[in-house]
């Protein structure tokens, strides 16, 4: 039963995170005025979306990060479909091997990259505020609330340095095996 759950929990996840994707790459503004609907649901919105320059340019960061973001939901389905199928005794869904072994340098860099953009996000979360508020998301607030960016950097700066460590892990033990 716990493994049904967990699946239906993945799969919804996934869905999620492939439609937020979608919508970036292909209309960012849709993807905002989703966003928008999304917090305001059941209460009263405490933003507003700012339409003041709204569709005058191409967003090509936004539909980039966009594209990032689906194309590592692909990789992460594909891997977790052939791991699947390998535990289940069936052939992998990919016909040829992999055509070079990944280096193992690999995980350091993107561990070490991981935990010191976790450490600067807990450090300096008005950085990530401006970057934030001037790269992605066209919002004004009504009122400044700089406990809840805080707390939002804080939480993505332990997400980052929890994901790194993990990278860690994971190159320590391919080079122990």
């Amino acid at each position: 039963m716990f493994d049904l759950i967990f699946i239906l929990l993945v799969i919804v996840g996934i869905s999620l995170g492939a439609l937020h994707a979608t919508l970036m790459l292909v209309s960012p503004q849709t993807h905002r005025r989703f966003n928008f609907w999304l917090s305001t649901m059941g209460r009263r919105p405490k933003l507003r979306l700012d339409e003041r320059d709204s569709g005058k340019d191409l967003e090509l960061s936004y539909r980039a990060a966009g594209l990032i973001i689906l194309a590592g939901l692909v990789a992460f389905v594909w891997v977790g479909v052939s791991s699947l199928m390998r535990v289940h005794g069936q052939p992998s869904p990919s016909t040829k091997g992999p055509s070079e072994a990944r280096p193992t340098w690999l995980p350091f860099v993107v561990g070490f990259a991981a935990v010191a953009g976790g450490i600067y996000c807990i450090k300096r979360p008005e950085a990530l505020y401006r970057w934030s508020s001037k790269a992605a998301v066209r919002l004004r607030q009504d009122t400044s609330d700089v406990a809840r960016m805080r707390r939002t950097a804080l939480l993505m700066g332990l997400c980052l340095i929890g994901f790194g460590l993990f990278a860690l892990a994971t190159g320590f033990a391919t080079l122990l095996h």
